[in-house]
């Protein structure tokens, strides 16, 4: 099919893979689409493992569902959602300033208020810190 320019809107390969916006899609994927996507009533994956919101290239990241206990991780049962990274995981929320509200390093360090950056404590807060209640603090 094409568009009002004679280029093609899309195609059917020969594989019946669908392509979008370009003229060869990507080996190995039933759908390439190149370009930006709108989805009105959301994004469904289905129930196996392989099905992952996945970037690839140098941070070759994914969230994606267990479908196998202690798979990537001893604690993790099956159905649980996971964000698999091999480089810092930020959260960042609001405000101008280009700070993560959480990160976690690739050591498993959380920091709260930024990235931590004393490499010999797991738990970080930048900035102040309100405790409503009793705390209980552990060296071991």
């Amino acid at each position: 099919m094409q568009n009002g320019n004679g280029n093609p809107a899309f195609i059917i390969d020969a594989s019946n893979n669908i392509v979008i916006g370009t003229l060869s899609g990507a080996p190995g994927f039933k759908l390439s689409v190149w370009g930006t996507s709108h989805f009105d009533n959301g994004l469904v994956f289905s129930a196996s493992y392989n099905s992952r919101l996945h970037w690839s290239g140098y941070s070759n990241a994914f969230i994606g569902r267990t479908q196998t206990a202690a798979a990537h991780s001893d604690y993790r049962a099956i159905s649980d959602l996971f964000y698999l990274m091999i480089i810092v995981f930020l959260i960042k929320s609001g405000g101008a300033a280009n700070i993560p509200a959480i990160g976690i390093d690739t050591s498993n360090n959380v920091g709260i208020g930024g990235i931590p950056t004393n490499s010999g404590s797991k738990f970080q807060i930048t900035g102040g810190a309100f405790f409503s209640g009793s705390v209980s603090l552990s060296s071991n």
